[in-house]
């Protein structure tokens, strides 16, 4: 009888080697398929929940950002090392960028590279998708285009100006009868969950409508809120705060909830419980932002 124990041992390396590759395989399938499902979520969030405005560049100049005054995703022709043909890359960028620790993206979402791009050589940006109203509340409001957000104002005066230094939205506002409101309208998908974040910061004390109540809300709506009433039927999952009405340092409010159905909400600020008729109330709002997870 031969002695097969070599054969038999060499037969177990190769079914370790082979389980083990299966087993790689499936681990790298997962990896990408969680990193196209970031890549998927960070393109809805960026494209669905605010409109977004294509910009193409007339004359593109070489290392130019002069054209970066507002935060946004800008694509550009890169050329690297001594290739005189240019890879299409896009970057974020905010206010005031002038080019320096810039992280570059390839099309699939993939961060460059050395492998990539050995060295930039020069940058230059052809076109870029931006949004005033990421982080703004629009000057248009006052002008009544009503692009961006929206607001519900029918006896009291809103008064906005937005700070590009600090990305923050001073709003004095006279309060009359009724109810005014500024909000915004998301869309949202069902089972998702959902972190909203806002900053704020009250510049003078102000008069509450009701002290048992509170002050100026914030308000995750299903609908558009009223202007007859303080819009508390239309609140999703008791998602509502109240700002303070004493002065206050710049503070952060966030916001967790899971979206039960798909369709649009609202991030409403309700001045309504501001006193009629008293001192222009004056607060700072800004620095929106969203995620999913």
């Amino acid at each position: 009888m031969k002695n097969n124990k070599g054969f038999a041992i060499t037969a177990t390396i190769y079914g370790f080697l082979i389980l083990f590759l299966i087993i790689l395989l499936s681990v790298l399938s997962v990896m990408r398929s969680q990193n196209n499902r970031s890549i998927t979520i960070s393109e809805k969030i960026e494209n669905k929940l605010f409109p977004i405005n294509e910009v193409v560049i007339g004359s593109p100049q070489e290392n130019d950002f002069s054209m970066i005054t507002k935060r946004g995703k800008y694509y550009a022709n890169v050329f690297c090392g001594t290739s005189t043909t240019p890879n299409e890359y896009f970057f974020y960028a905010g206010n005031n960028f002038d080019g320096n620790n810039i992280v570059l993206y390839k099309n699939n979402g993939q961060k460059v590279t050395s492998t990539d791009c050995s060295a930039v050589t020069s940058i230059i940006v052809t076109k870029y998708y931006t949004n005033d109203s990421v982080n703004n509340i629009k000057q248009d409001m006052q002008e009544g285009q009503q692009n961006y957000w929206k607001y519900i104002n029918p006896a009291g005066t809103f008064n906005i100006t937005y700070n590009s230094n600090t990305n923050m939205n001073k709003i004095e506002f006279v309060g009359g009868a009724n109810w005014e409101s500024i909000y915004y309208p998301i869309s949202l998908e069902k089972d998702k969950k959902y972190t909203i974040s806002f900053k704020y910061k009250i510049n003078a004390q102000y008069q509450m409508l009701d002290s048992n109540e509170g002050g100026i809300a914030y308000q995750i709506l299903t609908n558009k809120p009223y202007d007859t009433n303080n819009s508390s039927s239309l609140v999703y999952q008791s998602k509502s705060g109240h700002l303070p009405n004493t002065t206050t340092t710049e503070n952060t409010v966030n916001i967790e909830f899971t979206a039960e159905n798909d369709g649009t909400y609202y991030l409403n600020f309700n001045f309504g419980y501001v006193a009629d008729g008293r001192e222009a109330t004056n607060i700072d709002i800004g620095k929106f932002s969203i995620t999913e997870s």
